[in-house]
């Protein structure tokens, strides 16, 4: 990792039927080496500065913080986990770790010699779904995943009282989501 790079934390609440999947994110970025440094925190695309001081200090107050949202149901994300979230909180998570483009092979131009695609990630829209279903986004670390999403008012019975119904939940799910469009991995620059 570069010495000027944040380091992140990432703890997601899973979805249950009383309330929506969650994720928190904690950024540390050194502003003057381990002498300084700024402890924030990313939810839902809104970043909020919460402590300057040392890089000591700053990684004691995020593992404390980290362990108070352990009691309100938060775990921290597993190593390769992606954690899906809306386009706008991906897309501010990537700018805080440093990047400022995206490559999306929809974007190449070679009229306008831009072969590669790339697009400055304040103007990227990500992808539309298909059939009234949307698109959630992962940052990985140096890439983006796009994965469909299930149209609202699908029709599916997404609280299966068998295992026999949650495979058919499964093959519902997964015919309807091929119709809204496929998965996607965009390599992000700097």
């Amino acid at each position: 990792m570069n010495a000027s790079q944040p380091a992140l934390h990432t703890m997601v609440k899973d979805a249950t039927r009383q309330a929506p999947h969650e994720v928190r994110h904690l950024l540390i970025h050194p502003v003057n080496g381990p002498k300084l440094t700024t402890l924030s925190q990313l939810v839902s695309g809104v970043q909020t500065e919460i402590a300057k001081g040392t890089q000591g200090e700053m990684d004691g107050q995020a593992d404390a913080l980290m362990r108070e949202w352990a009691r309100e149901g938060f775990r921290p994300k597993a190593d390769r986990e992606p954690v899906y979230e809306e386009l706008g909180s991906t897309i501010k998570l990537a700018a805080l770790m440093g990047y400022r483009v995206v490559y999306d092979p929809e974007r190449r131009d070679v009229g306008r010699g831009n072969l590669t695609g790339a697009v400055t990630l304040a103007q990227w829209r990500g992808r539309s779904g298909k059939n009234g279903g949307g698109y959630q986004y992962a940052f990985t670390g140096s890439t983006i995943f796009a994965v469909p999403t299930l149209p609202p008012g699908h029709g599916i019975n997404m609280t299966p009282a068998s295992n026999e119904e949650t495979v058919q939940v499964l093959q519902q799910s997964a015919k309807l989501l091929k119709t809204v469009g496929p998965s996607y991995e965009f390599v992000l620059g700097r």
